[in-house]
């Protein structure tokens, strides 16, 4: 019967998903969100109801509620619009939920959160994707505050110039970065010589400028913090760098990985003039 397929779609609509739920301008897929038993996905759907995959949010699974699926007219970026279920700050007396918007991509098959944005307890109204630029984001706050975010693609690497720079590559994915030397190794992606992880999101990788220091990276998280890490010789020492895709335990032999040496912090006293505070 040709109208099983369709059939199936419905009732899988109906009883397993949501309400938020956005067909992907290609044509060829569902994008939707599904709760499972220790987590929230969101899942994607051909149109003859088949599953064709599927990631976790970075969240517990009872933490948020998906308000709305957005992809930009060109079907490379999914925003994802998310409220806190309840609100997680003690000291809220308005017992008002956080609001956040992520970014997400696809390469070789896998799901990367690309931006994290954290709007704290101001609640957005409106969000959508300019139909023209397709990676402007258009964002519409309480108290009439509105607000346009404008993104490319970049390759966030060392400049490679000489054999002292590993000619690094790194890849922002959620929490943590992707790094692979390719001085040192070549690893296909999504899998990297090494990662380093990060307490929150992260939103930019900057590699020094200093062609004595071509190694070292300072990185932006969604928290407003700076982590700086400079190039070191032992993985094992620093917690936030996990050996991946190659080597093992060997890595540390062969392989130049930076280490965590301080974080400064973003104080908003004054939304003009932001200072800049020193954590470690």
């Amino acid at each position: 019967n040709p109208r099983v397929p369709f059939m199936i779609l419905q009732l899988l609509v109906t009883f397993f998903l949501p309400l938020c739920s956005f067909l992907r301008p290609s044509g060829s897929l569902i994008a939707s969100t599904q709760r499972k038993l220790n987590k929230h996905n969101i899942v994607f759907f051909e149109q003859n109801g088949l599953l064709h995959g599927e990631f976790p949010l970075p969240f517990n699974k009872d933490q948020v509620k998906v308000q709305e699926l957005l992809w930009n007219n060109e079907s490379t970026v999914l925003a994802i619009w998310l409220e806190d279920l309840k609100s997680v700050d003690e000291g809220n007396k308005d017992g008002q939920q956080n609001t956040y918007v992520q970014l997400w991509t696809v390469g070789n098959y896998h799901w990367y959160l690309k931006q994290s944005l954290h709007f704290g307890c101001e609640r957005i109204v409106a969000l959508m994707w300019d139909p023209e630029n397709p990676y402007r984001l258009h964002v519409l706050c309480s108290g009439w505050c509105y607000l346009s975010y404008n993104w490319h693609w970049s390759t966030d690497r060392s400049k490679g110039d000489d054999r002292n720079d590993f000619a690094n590559v790194a890849v922002i994915n959620g929490d943590k970065i992707h790094v692979t030397p390719f001085r040192q190794t070549v690893v296909p992606p999504p899998m990297c010589a090494y990662q380093l992880q990060l307490p929150c999101p992260v939103n930019q990788i900057i590699f020094s400028s200093d062609p004595q220091r071509s190694n070292d990276l300072a990185v932006l998280t969604a928290d407003d913090r700076i982590s700086i890490y400079q190039a070191g010789d032992d993985v094992k020492q620093n917690s936030t760098i996990v050996a991946d895709a190659v080597g093992g335990s060997g890595l540390t032999k062969h392989m130049t990985a930076p280490k965590l040496v301080k974080t400064f912090r973003f104080a908003y006293f004054d939304i003009f003039e932001p200072t800049l505070t020193c954590d470690v």
